[in-house]
């Protein structure tokens, strides 16, 4: 990490071991200088069900208290949850939905990144459907076995058929609304022109992502967003030109959105037309 922290690179890093905190001076340190977010993977807050999934992770409470730390201790890292993969029957109950995103607002997540179901694909499946099975069998409860399996049986044979993943998608933006946590990593702001424009395109970026949730096209908003990251000037200095205006992908429900965006550069160029 010392080479990331001289060469000023920013650092994505995913973990269920809380011995992350052992770098977390480092780590701010890069955060200072570049970016550093830090998401910990946490999918159940049950400790027993937490111990048959993960065995070998640090438990789920250590978790959310390094996220605690972190939060209060080290402003400049982001820090969230990655809430996947959620186990069918297992980790899918409302009872877990809610807990889990609770408990990771409260200890100070700024984000949840999630995903409903798990893939299931050669050795690793043949492995963990042997378990499942098992585990069933000792709760007195065969019958889930099958109430799996065929969550998988009307789509791939990898992942959960495309009814399930919808619903509990929904269900689970709902939650996150309710406790008021985002579902995206915040993006990095470089201190130049382009922190309006990354910001303009991440807030498209953003409702094209909950769209395509819901099922509906989110075309526009996404290519908006891919323009706008890469323009080579402000939004406020082309605006201030008149230019903006004229990107054929800045219709009115697109300039709409990122008004807040727009700052007008104070200088003579708000003067001259190209």
């Amino acid at each position: 990490m010392k080479i990331l922290l001289k060469n000023k690179y920013p650092i994505n890093l995913s973990t269920k071991n809380v011995l992350v905190r052992k770098d977390l001076d480092l780590i701010q340190e890069i955060a200072k200088k570049s970016w550093a977010t830090i998401a910990f993977t946490i999918t159940t807050t049950d400790p027993d069900m937490a111990n048959f999934l993960e065995p070998n992770a640090s438990p789920p409470e250590e978790r959310l208290d390094v996220i605690k730390i972190i939060s209060e201790k080290y402003p400049e890292i982001h820090i969230g949850v990655n809430f996947m993969p959620i186990v069918p029957i297992l980790e899918d109950t409302s009872k877990n939905l809610n807990s889990v995103i609770q408990k990771s607002k409260e200890a100070g997540a700024e984000f949840i990144l999630f995903s409903p179901g798990m893939t299931l694909r050669d050795s690793q499946a043949e492995f963990f459907l042997k378990q499942l099975k098992k585990y069933f069998q000792d709760i007195s409860k065969p019958q889930l076995y099958e109430t799996f399996l065929n969550l998988y049986s009307q789509g791939s044979s990898q992942e959960v058929n495309r009814e399930y993943f919808a619903k509990k998608t929904l269900e689970i933006i709902k939650i996150c609304q309710k406790f008021n946590i985002k579902t995206r990593v915040q993006r990095w702001y470089p201190p130049d022109f382009r922190k309006s424009n990354y910001k303009a395109a991440e807030k498209l970026f953003s409702l094209a992502y909950k769209d395509q949730i819901l099922g509906k096209n989110s075309k526009d908003l996404y290519w908006a967003a891919m323009h706008m990251q890469n323009l080579p000037r402000s939004l406020g200095s082309l605006d201030a030109c008149g230019d903006l205006n004229k990107l054929k992908y800045i219709t009115p429900k697109i300039r709409k959105i990122i008004e807040p965006y727009i700052k007008h550069p104070n200088t003579m160029e708000k003067y001259f037309k190209k």
